[in-house]
């Protein structure tokens, strides 16, 4: 219980810093409340970067705007033009005319925010702010100091034993497992600590969903494409990142009123999430929990999760991690509690 509860207060304490331009900006940027138009961001070197902005002219057809920027410490500025004439099929580029639409800059608060100002030379446009957030990220550019830090879903063998299951790496080194087979079910809970170009070693706890814990250590190898991992005598673990196309995530997404399936897809709970992240619940044995996630990192779809289960035995805090869905609008979980492992699937009523 002692190494959760530290492993805990190390998961929420995160550094925020000062942003430059570099090229794990580049991507897909958008406002979430005015979806239909946004930013690909591509930066070319550390004075140069091209921003296109997909939007609309005021008469509502698609407008192509292109700014070719400096980069000036934590912004983007320069002119922006679009172009009007090319005939699609002819693309016969004597037909091209350019046009000086105005000037854009884009502010870059972290790694997942931002705001592109504009002025238009047309004052039908006008000028303004809007705030941007990062929707996908470049493979190989993912916005974070560290190569690994993502989510994986995978299968291992162990002692003859095959199952299935998702780590989820956080960005300040340390990782939450959940495993799953035909006849058990583990979740780990540790640190990673990248150890080469593309090596890295990693130490946890596991704990069974029967009961009991044991101490394991591993290393592997990893590249854009996958991870492979041995731990602990004969135990292996081969795994793919998870593709995340919306990112963005915020306590708010996560808010909703959701049925707790447990790795058969049984419902065994309930649990109702707030906007500012609290959670509360109860389990089909009369357990109550109240707790809440935190999301250290919005540009990707982790959180951090703790609770106090009470009313079926000695309180307890169960610590983990939370992956959440966009499509299917659901949260796997990962957690323990010093003595028992939980796997679930938040599924949305």
């Amino acid at each position: 219980m002692k190494r959760i509860l530290t492993l805990f207060l190390l998961f929420v304490s995160f550094n925020v810093f000062a942003i430059e331009i570099n090229s794990r900006l580049s991507g897909i940027w958008y406002n979430a409340n005015q979806s239909g138009h946004g930013l690909n961001v591509a930066v070319l070197d550390e004075n140069i970067t091209i921003v296109y902005w997909y939007v609309y002219h005021v008469d509502g057809t698609p407008m192509f705007l292109i700014t070719v920027g400096q980069n000036l410490g934590d912004r983007i500025t320069g002119v922006t033009y679009y172009n009007t004439g090319m005939q699609f099929g002819d693309f016969n580029p004597d037909d091209i005319q350019e046009t000086e639409w105005g000037t854009s800059t884009l502010i870059f608060n972290d790694c997942h925010s931002a705001s592109l100002q504009y002025s238009a030379n047309d004052p039908a446009y006008g000028s303004g702010t809007i705030p941007m957030q990062r929707l996908a990220s470049v493979a190989r550019l993912k916005c974070s100091d560290s190569p690994l830090h993502g989510t994986y879903f995978g299968t291992w063998a162990d002692s003859g034993e095959v199952g299935y299951g998702i780590a989820t790496l956080f960005e300040d080194g340390y990782m939450v497992f959940g495993a799953a087979s035909d006849t058990s079910g583990d979740v780990g809970v540790g640190e990673w600590w990248v150890t080469g170009s593309n090596s890295f070693a990693f130490t946890a706890t596991s704990y069974s969903v029967a009961g009991g814990w044991v101490d394991i250590t591993g290393n592997g190898n990893f590249n854009e494409d996958a991870v492979t991992a041995s731990y602990s005598g004969n135990g292996e673990w081969v795994s793919t990142p998870v593709p995340s196309f919306q990112h963005g995530l915020t306590t708010s997404k996560l808010a909703g009123a959701y049925d707790i399936q447990d790795v058969d897809g049984a419902i065994v709970g309930s649990l109702t999430v707030q906007n500012d992240g609290s959670v509360s619940g109860t389990t089909s044995l009369g357990c109550s929990f109240a707790g809440a996630f935190y999301v250290p990192n919005t540009s990707f779809n982790q959180a951090y999760l703790e609770l106090d289960v009470t009313n079926c035995g000695d309180t307890v805090i169960v610590v983990g991690s939370g992956v959440y869905n966009n499509p299917q609008r659901a949260i796997a979980v990962a957690a323990a509690d010093g003595w028992y492992g939980y796997v679930w699937k938040l599924k949305l009523k």
